[in-house]
């Protein structure tokens, strides 16, 4: 029974081998092997794709100082960087791999999306593309690359790993929610995935919590980004540079000249205050902003006095550059001029030189926060302003007759007639009532942003 049993198993195996199909070759054809295991990305990979195009940013202008992190985006030398790293001035200092520190110029700025893009000098600057082969999924690994306390930590970039914890949609703006730490120094820095792809422009993260922290979502920008870099590239998009150099080197009626260096005031000088008023000309050798004023020497007794009334320029200056104000008729004949904020060396002139009282209509166009030139409005007469800016949001204005007076000091966000707010290249019209003596009065800018011209025009209003 066992040898029959047996006899049968043989037999079967023996009919299914023999109806089993044998592979076949075609001639010359080789045959197929199993595929290889494909490579596992690593995190090292992924950082050395993308670390030589992150850029360290720092922004110096003043006693304001800001450092953040970019990333390039364009052999020709455009970095993409948060604008809050960057939100004053027209320059910043990138230091790269290999090519130590340049000068970059701030071509672009998106302050709703927190966006700015520098160009630096030169060209073949190690790029980064932005946009990933697969959409970002929750859970998925990232990394954050940036410079976080630099000033600490010393310009090497720092790595941090995490995941992608939500999506999220805030103020229209979409967001990459990770856990990956993010310092002040980070802003600007790219979020990559594991394949060493661009996903993310680290911004901001939650102060409240820990490992709550938000990077703009790179497909959601990126064609607007490319738009932009076309119309860069082409020549038909630019920032407005610093304005045209409106003064010069003075040569006639120089009544004081002095050259200083950092924040620091001059030595006491003599003018003859019937002459009021007086051009202030000033001329820095450094990118910055720098407050200037000038006072009796008598009430120069701490640098609280020289924060007050007597400013005379407030504004992002930028070096080689020429600036002009006008300073008015004070009490006495000794006067001190000081320079707040200054990181390099600087020259003041005092001009002592007929300055004409405008009568209207007048219009003048200024830069930062400066005094107009005087002129002439009459009590109980109509008079209209107009005035345009190159930002949205407040501007405070002060008006001051010329023997240093104040007549009324109004801040748009407290004066109910007057707009609470401007919109860039849009006319802003008053109308108002002028009650005070026919006398020579002025005009001083007393709040504009670091990078901000305007244009001021008065004309009386016809009955």
């Amino acid at each position: 029974m066992k040898l029959r049993l047996f006899i049968v198993l043989v037999l079967l195996l023996f009919i299914f081998s023999s109806c089993a199909t044998p592979p076949t070759v075609t001639p010359g054809q080789t045959p197929e092997e199993p595929p290889a295991p494909s490579e596992v990305p690593s995190i090292s990979d992924a950082i050395t794709k993308v670390s030589p195009s992150v850029v360290h940013v720092v922004a110096d202008y003043g006693s304001w100082h800001n450092s953040g992190t970019g990333i390039v985006i364009d052999t020709a030398g455009y970095i993409l960087t948060n604008n809050h790293v960057v939100e004053r001035g027209y320059y910043a200092m990138v230091l790269l791999q290999g090519k130590g520190q340049v000068k970059a110029e701030i071509v672009y700025r998106d302050q709703s999306r927190d966006l700015a893009i520098l160009k630096c000098p030169g060209g073949s600057y190690p790029a980064a593309a932005l946009g990933s082969t697969k959409s970002p999924t929750l859970g998925e690994d990232v990394i954050a690359i940036g410079f976080p306390s630099a000033s600490v930590l010393g310009d090497s970039a720092s790595i941090s790993k995490g995941i992608i914890s939500a999506f999220r949609t805030i103020d229209g703006v979409k967001y990459i929610q990770t856990d990956a730490s993010l310092n002040p120094g980070s802003s600007g820095g790219p979020l990559i995935n594991i394949r060493g792809e661009v996903i993310g422009i680290n911004t901001w993260k939650l102060t409240q919590s820990e490992g709550i922290n938000f990077a703009i979502d790179v497909e959601s920008i990126k064609e607007h980004i490319e738009n932009v870099m076309q119309q860069l590239i082409d020549g038909r998009l630019s920032l407005p540079s610093p304005p045209l150099q409106k003064a010069e080197v003075p040569s006639k009626e120089v009544v004081f000249q002095y050259h200083g260096k950092g924040s620091a005031t001059t030595p006491r000088f003599n003018i003859n205050a019937k002459s009021s008023p007086w051009k202030l000309v000033f001329k820095p050798e450094f990118d910055g902003r720098a407050l200037v004023w000038a006072s009796e020497a008598s009430k120069v007794d701490s640098w609280t006095y020289a924060f007050g009334t007597n400013w005379k320029m407030h504004s992002d200056v930028t070096a080689g550059r020429i600036y002009e104000t006008y300073i008015y008729s004070l009490t006495g004949n000794s006067l001190v001029i000081g320079v707040v904020g200054a990181v390099g060396e600087w020259t003041v002139w005092v001009v002592e030189e007929p300055v004409a009282v405008s009568s209207l209509p007048f219009t003048y166009t200024g830069e930062g926060e400066v005094s107009t030139p005087p002129f002439f409005m009459e009590k109980s007469k109509q008079y209209k302003l107009t005035f345009t800016t190159t930002w949205d949001g407040d501007i405070v204005v002060g008006w001051w007759s010329i023997d240093s007076k104040i007549l009324f000091y109004r801040d748009t966000k407290s004066w109910a007639d007057f707009p609470p707010k401007v919109e860039a290249g849009v006319p802003n019209d008053y109308i108002f009532t002028w009650n005070y003596l026919t006398q020579a009065t002025y005009l001083n800018i007393e709040w504009a942003p670091p990078i901000s011209n305007w244009t001021i025009s008065i004309s009386e209003v016809s009955r």
